[in-house]
Parts: C-alpha cells; sequence; structure tokens
C-alpha cells in the first residue's frame, strides 16, 4: 500500500481482494485482483502484474495487463482479471502475487493468496489449424496431442482453414436435460455449412471429466452445440479406457464438450415435434374412400 502526494494530502489506495479461480484441466486459471482507490488522488493507466509461484518459490505464471486507459477516480473501485500462461502443474499448493502499479512504475499496492491444485493441471488446449484441399486427407492434432480431427478425402468442396480454438467453460450454454458438462471444451471452426463427409473426433478425458462421471468413463461423451438449433447434440461414442480417449464422427464444426450422459446413443437437447392429428387428413381419408367406391362401381357395370 502507499500514498500519493497531491496538492493535498490523499489516503492510500489498496488491493481489497484477491482470488483464484477453481483449478479445472483444461481451463484457463484467472486471477481476480479488486483495487480501491480511497484518497483524493486520479490514477492514471494503472498496470496488473500477477505472478504464479510454486512452493519452492519458482515461478511457473505470469500475466501483465496494458496499462489501462481510464483513470481511477478517488473513491472508485476497480478489478483486474488476469489469465497467467501456465504449463502442466502437478498436485500441490500455490502461490498468487498480484501487484497494481502506476506509469511510473510505483507499486500501489501488493497481495499474495494460495490456492491448491488437487489434480495435475494441463491448460486449454493451443490454438492450431490445417488447411484441407478437396482432393487429400489431413488431421488436425493439438500440439499436446490431446485433441485430434482426422478428415476424409474429399471432406470439403474447396480450400479451407480449420481451427482448432480453447473455449471457455463459463461461456457454454446449459447442458441438456439428463446431462452434465464435464471439464473438457474447445472449438472448432473454418466453415459455415457442413463437411461433404464426416470427421473423425478423438479427444483425451481428463480427471476432471471422469470425476464428473462418478469414475465411470462409459457415462462420458462427446458433444456438439447445434447453433442454427440452438440445442446440444450428443453423439454416439467409443471410449478407450486404456488411452483415456473418447471418438466420435461428425460433419459439424463447432463449439465442443465432454459432458456425463447415460444414454448409449445420440440425442438432442432441442425440443422434439410431437405428432398432431388433423383435419386434413381425414378429409383426404374419406375423399379416397369415395374415389374407391366409384372406380367399384364402375367396374362392377361393366361386368354386367
Amino acid at each position: 500500500m502507499v500514498t500519493i502526494s497531491g496538492s493535498t494530502p490523499t489516503e492510500t489506495g489498496s488491493i481489497t481482494n484477491l482470488s483464484v479461480s477453481d483449478v479445472t484441466i483444461g481451463q484457463l486459471i484467472s486471477v481476480t485482483t479488486t483495487l480501491n482507490n480511497n484518497g483524493n488522488y486520479h490514477y492514471y493507466h494503472t498496470v496488473n502484474i500477477v505472478t504464479i509461484s510454486d512452493a519452492n518459490g519458482n515461478h511457473v505464471g505470469n500475466f501483465s495487463t496494458q496499462p489501462s486507459v481510464y483513470a481511477i477516480i478517488p473513491g472508485s473501485t476497480v478489478q483486474y482479471i488476469a489469465t497467467p500462461t501456465i504449463q502442466n502443474l502437478p498436485v500441490g499448493t500455490y502461490t498468487a502475487d498480484s501487484k497494481v502499479l502506476l506509469e511510473s512504475g510505483t507499486v500501489l499496492d501488493e497481495k499474495t493468496t494460495t490456492f491448491t491444485v488437487k489434480t495435475n493441471y494441463i491448460p486449454p488446449v493451443t490454438e492450431s489449424n490445417i488447411t484441407l484441399t478437396p482432393g487429400s486427407a489431413g488431421t488436425l492434432t493439438s500440439p499436446d496431442g490431446r485433441y485430434s480431427i482426422m478428415f476424409p478425402q474429399g471432406a470439403v468442396l474447396g480450400d479451407a482453414v480449420v481451427t482448432l480454438k480453447p473455449y471457455t467453460r463459463d461461456q457454454l450454454p446449459s447442458a441438456p436435460a439428463g446431462a452434465t458438462l464435464g471439464a473438457t471444451c474447445f472449438e472448432i471452426t473454418g466453415l459455415s455449412g457442413l463437411l461433404s463427409k464426416d470427421a473423425t473426433v478423438q479427444v483425451k478425458y481428463s480427471a476432471d471429466d471422469l470425476a464428473a462421471a462418478g469414475g465411470d468413463a462409459s457415462h462420458l461423451k462427446l458433444t456438439y452445440y447445434d447453433a442454427a438449433q440452438n440445442a446440444w447434440v450428443i453423439l454416439p461414442t467409443q471410449v478407450d479406457t486404456g488411452s483415456t480417449t473418447l471418438t466420435a464422427t461428425t460433419n459439424h464444426l463447432s463449439v465442443w464438450a465432454v459432458m456425463v450422459s447415460s444414454s448409449t446413443t445420440g440425442g438432442s437437447s432441442a425440443p422434439q415435434a410431437t405428432a398432431t392429428k388433423s383435419p386434413l387428413s381425414l378429409t383426404v381419408i374419406l375423399t379416397s374412400l369415395i374415389i374407391a367406391g366409384i372406380a367399384v362401381g364402375k367396374s362392377a357395370r361393366k361386368r354386367k
């Protein structure tokens, strides 16, 4: 905490809260810092620097914001949300250190907090892409090998750049009835329509996915979100517990997620159409009977 001298005596700027999001495999770890300007000095171009350290004091992640565009006026509160670049983290206790600085480098305040990694942490998928052509097959694989999309020859009608991207779990639509979201989600983009031939999607499920399924991997399913129908589609999924891999085929490039569902076949969260009896159906039937009667009468007269 620091006191800034101005034309008149001032109070201090202080970090009133520092929190770390739940650590979930395949999702970004975010650190939220709340700063209160309880003085009479405008804070211009503030910067938030966050450092993550392990139990031995080794730095394992860091993040720095760009200087803020707006001033923090006296009496106001602002939140900084940092998403440090972090690689795999083993189980253990870690420390998040957050400081807020002025453009001059003066530290307004600094605060630390600890958080626990309960299962070995793996960061989100790294964005990667592939250029597909109609005459060739292609495979898009994430750098860590956890995600793979295999496109057969003829899957696209023209050259297309297909991209595998991370996706934030908090932004996912709610799971359909009878299903729950796992921890793993991602996005495949690059086409405005459907593939001409099905691609094969393979995903390594995480310890957090398995925990969501109560330890029963057979309930894990690959699903995609059909934006046109505003619905999740649960795909028939092959589960290989030996390689912790889920496999499904699809012609959709979309937002994907691992879900927990006891369904053994594909399904959709979209409302299903129900059959209704229409007066037109009865009219058609009566008309058909009348025509048939006339035809029988004509046939009988001919025989006479």
